[in-house]
């Protein structure tokens, strides 16, 4: 009786963790996607103390495009009868769990798994951007003999955003080495031995900062060449003549393509004088 009631309680264990699967993987992808702005921001405050530290830096970034996570839950349980003649009923009854132990073998695993896929940042025109953009928010520009930094943003969000202090937010962060790094800080970026920290008020600058930053290190050449043939369209629409088409029309003659003899005054052709 013992044996059975523990083999039944084993069971509805098994069971009751078989219904628990699907609630351990909404909580591992809740948790997976809450570290997505955390990574994004990380990646901002690192680059950020990079060019804090030598403006002539090039940016690493590297663009979350999937994510998998994956629960995967195996339970077994095995059972097996045994019967001792050299021990008495009243002796396998009375032994307790190191007899049953030897009766039955339950076993329970789970496997997790979270994963980010990453893609570096490798197209020139969006790393010169992404640059332009960190250089601007350090306000030390070291190639502006060759490239001019507003104006090449200015080109980039043109007809979306005019005014560049709304993507290019300034203030919101600080500087100094690890000792001066309050508790309060959200979060902290390092490069080296200097470190950039962002207080609770400086929250909303490093959000905007780090969604331009996103659409600079996405944006394609696709994205310009959409923009240049939509504009050479609107052009097109204003400038171009409108084409009119001749329909050519073959020729008739008066009388409905008759021949008309000059003899007779009659449309017909087989008509001879005598």
């Amino acid at each position: 009786m013992r044996l059975f009631a523990l083999l039944l309680a084993t069971t509805m264990l098994s069971v009751a963790g078989g219904c628990r699967t699907h609630l351990a993987l909404r909580d591992s992808t809740l948790n997976t996607a809450n570290t997505l702005a955390d990574l994004n921001y990380e990646q901002v405050l690192d680059n950020l103390a990079r060019f804090e530290k030598n403006p002539g830096a090039m940016p690493s970034l590297a663009v979350i495009n999937a994510g998998t996570v994956n629960v995967a839950d195996q339970k077994s349980f095995n059972a097996n009868a045994t019967v001792a003649p050299t021990i008495t009923a009243a002796q396998q009854a009375g032994s307790g769990l190191p007899i049953l132990s030897l009766l039955f073998n339950p076993n329970a695993q789970r496997n997790l798994s979270e994963n980010w896929s990453l893609a570096p940042v490798t197209d020139i025109d969006n790393l010169r951007r992404i640059r332009c953009a960190y250089q601007l928010l350090v306000n030390a520009e070291t190639s502006r003999e060759c490239i001019d930094c507003q104006d090449l943003l200015r080109r980039f969000y043109e007809g979306e955003q005019d005014n560049l202090d709304c993507v290019i937010p300034r203030g919101w962060y600080e500087i100094g080495c690890e000792k001066e790094v309050p508790k309060c800080a959200c979060y902290v970026g390092h490069y080296c031995d200097l470190y950039v920290w962002v207080r609770p008020d400086g929250l909303d600058g490093l959000t905007r900062f780090t969604m331009t930053v996103i659409d600079l290190r996405r944006a394609s050449r696709t994205r310009q060449q959409k923009r240049c043939s939509g504009r050479i369209k609107q052009m097109a629409r204003w400038t171009a003549p409108k084409s009119r088409r001749r329909k050519s029309t073959p020729k008739r003659s008066p009388n409905g393509g008759k021949t008309m003899n000059p003899w007779s005054g009659r449309g017909n052709s087989s008509a001879r004088p005598r």
